[in-house]
């Protein structure tokens, strides 16, 4: 992490002391994964990373299943529910969206909109990038300080249902997202 986070302030540095045309020839001469393993090695790359982000997925879910389970006292039959839950996020989208139709009485659209915007979040790889999106947006980072995926995800979120809310639904929508517990 501390080398990302090297990596990301040198760049940085680049970006503000190099002409833009400079820092655009020397970033052209970075080579990529593709470019150092090949088209092949690099596809074998992707896809094993992509299982390792799914493994990853599957232990967090794995632990706050165990955690609701015991805080809430589940049966094993309630547990693989909620893990099977927790684990589609199709049936997450589709739960969220229902649960946001009834509480901001939303049209057919909205409703098509508010499920197309939680299906985005699931794509992370055609997401923006979240600290130059939440910055883009006024907020301001700390030196070190993390960026909360939550934050931005929320952020994107209302950014891409507000063009179809009214004021009411959009103002709901907020005080609804700030009533929900982060984990």
């Amino acid at each position: 992490r501390r080398l990302l986070d090297s990596f990301t302030a040198a760049d940085r540095l680049m970006q503000l002391t190099l002409p833009p045309a400079e820092y655009d020839r020397r970033n052209a001469e970075i080579e990529t994964i593709d470019d150092i393993l090949g088209e092949e090695q690099a596809a074998k790359y992707y896809d094993a990373m992509a299982a390792e982000s799914d493994n990853l997925n599957f232990l967090q879910v794995e632990k706050e299943v165990a955690y609701l389970s015991n805080a809430l006292s589940l049966s094993k039959e309630q547990e693989a529910q909620l893990q099977s839950a927790l684990l589609e996020p199709d049936r997450v989208q589709l739960e969220e969206t229902a649960l946001l139709e009834r509480l901001l009485r939303l049209t057919s659209s909205q409703k098509n909109a508010a499920l197309n915007a939680f299906k985005e979040l699931y794509r992370v790889e055609a997401l923006p990038d979240p600290k130059q999106y939440l910055e883009a947006r006024g907020r301001v980072f700390r030196p070190g300080e993390e960026i909360d995926f939550a934050e931005f995800s929320e952020q994107y979120f209302r950014d891409r249902l507000r063009p179809v809310l009214s004021n009411e639904q959009y103002n709901k929508l907020l005080d609804y997202q700030a009533s929900q517990p982060r984990f």
